[in-house]
């Protein structure tokens, strides 16, 4: 498809040529000089073996006739998957051929996780975060004429940050997103993302990106400045491996050398200091991926005899059940388990001290039991004899009852 029969989506009010690339979906800066910048070392280690590692340093060739292409004809479109839902996508066509993008094109482009089987993680909330960045020492700035920490999302700045955590937001704000402004700060999208690199949580980052591409083709009128060069780019090259041009136009930014800069701070965190601050593990994985080993897992210390609270004495024979023994001994039995159930931890006997001091032993339970079984099987035996003994004067009354009408029958 030649440029001239491109059309142009509804809301583009330019021309094909006058879409910009600005600067921005920069390339990752993790190969440095060590010596000058050991205090990044760490940090750029961990970026190298974080989920978002492809993502921030691939390199596509670049095209500006190929973006202006794009860019000039997408729109916001779905399509049908197999189980018959609605996919939210961007049509677009080019001189390589029309297509369409998703978040699961996208995700596959850039090589973020896939989708988990019991789906991603929910985003963390504005506590998580405020919690996160006040464990990495975050300095705050205070309100208007006030000297409280004005904790809002919206005002994160990575120059209130230490080294180590400074060089990661700036990657993720520099390469991570579509911005062309200010550099400096951290929407609240951005810090979530630097938040789940950190701790390692299952983020959706396709759909974050996807979402944020398709709200900036849907505005009213279009902007000509080309958000997410890079990754469109990329997508581009992942869609149409054998027809993509090999001749490169432009070239892309990398992370500014002011990043490696950073002043360290004089209670300076690291990501290892976080981590451990959070209660997570120490490497960049997950920590429930981590197989625990058999040889680390304690000893089960085996007990000399049951306690109370490992035997089931709720289980009584099947002929009790639903009788008057059940019902009136279901007080004392509960109270047995429960009493089992509270001394069965070491810990509290320890406290409350030696056993015969902490009240009856389960023997003396157990003889309790069978004494109030005895004498309910006592009772049931004599309201068996009282029952004999109200139906033998019921057949006596009867049978006086009986005598005196045949009297009165015989009577003239």
């Amino acid at each position: 498809m030649t440029q001239s029969a491109l059309v142009a989506s509804k809301n583009v009010k330019f021309a094909i040529s006058d879409s910009e690339l600005p600067k921005n979906n920069h390339l990752a800066r993790l190969d440095f000089d060590g010596v000058k910048y050991p205090h990044l070392k760490e940090a750029a280690m961990f970026l190298k073996q974080s989920c978002i590692a492809y993502a921030i340093t691939v390199d596509p060739t670049p095209s500006k006739a190929l973006l202006q292409q794009f860019w000039f004809t997408a729109e916001e479109a779905s399509i049908t998957n197999k189980r018959g839902d609605l996919v939210p996508s961007i049509s677009f066509s080019t001189e390589l051929g029309s297509g369409m993008m998703t978040a699961l094109g996208l995700r596959k482009a850039l090589r973020f996780p896939d989708k988990p089987r019991n789906g991603f993680d929910a985003l963390p909330t504005n506590a998580e975060l405020i919690q996160f960045l006040d464990a990495m020492e975050y300095a705050w700035e205070p309100k208007p004429r006030t000297t409280i920490p004005n904790k809002k999302l919206t005002l994160v700045k990575k120059a209130l940050m230490p080294s180590q955590l400074n060089y990661i937001f700036s990657h993720i704000i520099q390469c991570m997103s579509g911005k062309s402004g200010s550099l400096d700060q951290a929407s609240k999208i951005q810090v979530q993302m630097a938040y789940s690199v950190i701790v390692g949580k299952n983020f959706d980052y396709a759909t974050a990106i996807f979402d944020n591409l398709k709200s900036k083709i849907e505005k009213t009128e279009r902007d000509p400045k080309v958000p997410y060069v890079r990754f469109i780019f990329a997508y581009l090259k992942f869609l149409y491996p054998t027809t993509y041009p090999t001749n490169a136009d432009a070239s892309f930014p990398k992370v500014g050398q002011r990043s490696l800069e950073v002043m360290t701070l004089p209670n300076e965190v690291s990501i290892t200091e976080l981590r451990s601050r959070l209660s997570l593990p120490t490497s960049s994985s997950s920590a429930a991926t981590q197989e625990v080993p058999s040889s680390a897992m304690p000893a089960a210390t085996p007990s000399k005899r049951p306690s109370a609270g490992s035997l089931d004495l709720r289980r009584r024979p099947r002929c009790f059940r639903g009788s008057l023994l059940h019902i009136l001994s279901d007080t004392h039995i509960n109270r047995a388990s429960d009493y089992g159930r509270c001394h069965n931890n070491s810990d509290t006997a320890n406290r409350l001290g030696s056993s015969s001091s902490r009240g009856p032993s389960l023997a003396t339970v157990d003889t309790n039991v069978n004494s109030l079984s005895a004498k309910v099987e006592a009772l049931i035996a004599s309201l068996n004899n009282t029952t004999s003994v109200v139906q033998t004067a019921g057949d006596a009354l009867k049978t006086l009852t009986d005598n005196c009408a045949s009297k009165a029958d015989v009577s003239p």
